[in-house]
């Protein structure tokens, strides 16, 4: 499950390798119960130093399990109850009085004990297979979990995918776009050399025509004070020609009065002299 702690994760997977040994063992002909050496001791009503003992002698078989504090001791509990009928049979084979390192008075508390042991087993063998449930109902809720997961993993990749050929998409058009750009750039940029060129050629012209205007203002200027002396010129010559008129006319006048006075003179000698022959 999302967000168990280690420890729990631990502890399952402990259980699970327990439950999977017992199964093996069923199948095997016998169950096989694994305890502490404190659940054997309140089981079987021995000492846990009876217990350490029967396990360095190597009379029970013992583990050693993986826990969240390190680690701890487990022996099989056939074992245990096989070596404490042993030590019975030898207690009243021997006849001795007691047994005190196994802390058993009778047999009749020997049946209760293993009577007890056996409820203790079906109690165990019921929480075990309750944990066997729950575990297995933990895995399918992983299972599911994972699936969902999965699901949700492929379609974060075919949406990011997607996202993937869209941008190649807007990549290749953003490609032809900046191409076409480009182009445009360079049609510009000769287009904006002609522009300087022709600005230039007309900066030139300019410069010619205004030297041109400059010139053509100087001879306006030139042609103006031309005119000028040449009107002061046919003034001048009207009025000279105006006084010569007048003295023509005044010649002209001094001549028909001479002509008055031969032609008197003339009529005058006729009256006197005769008609001339």
């Amino acid at each position: 499950m999302k967000g168990e702690p280690v420890a729990d994760q631990a502890s399952h997977t402990e259980d699970a390798e327990r439950l999977q040994d017992e199964e093996r063992a069923a199948t095997e002909g016998r169950l096989e119960v694994w305890m502490t050496l404190e659940e054997a001791a309140e089981a079987t009503g021995l000492s846990q130093a009876v217990l350490q003992y029967w396990d360095v002698t190597g009379k029970v078989a013992s583990r050693a399990v993986p826990s969240t504090n390190g680690g701890r001791k487990e022996v099989l509990l056939a074992d245990v109850m096989r070596e404490l009928q042993t030590a019975l049979e030898r207690h009243k084979t021997e006849g001795e009085e007691n047994l005190p390192q196994l802390g058993l008075h009778s047999e009749n508390e020997m049946l209760r004990h293993e009577i007890e042991l056996l409820r203790n087993e079906r109690d165990l063998v019921e929480r075990r297979a309750d944990l066997a449930q729950a575990i297995a109902d933990e895995r399918q809720e992983r299972i599911e979990d994972a699936e969902r997961e999965v699901k949700r993993v492929h379609s974060e990749r075919d949406e990011l995918l997607d996202e993937i050929q869209r941008m190649r998409t807007e990549g290749q058009q953003l490609t032809g776009e900046l191409s076409r750009a480009v182009s445009q750039q360079e049609k510009l940029t000769t287009e904006l050399d002609r522009f300087r060129t022709e600005r230039e050629q007309l900066m030139e012209e300019l410069g010619r025509v205004r030297t041109e205007r400059q010139e053509l203002a100087a001879d306006l200027e030139r042609s103006q004070a031309a005119e000028g002396d040449l009107a002061s010129e046919l003034e001048q010559r009207g009025a000279e020609q105006v006084r010569t008129l007048r003295r023509a006319e005044e010649a002209e006048a001094v001549a028909a009065g001479l002509q008055r006075g031969l032609e008197e003179i003339k009529r005058v000698a006729d009256l006197f002299v005769g008609p001339a022959e």
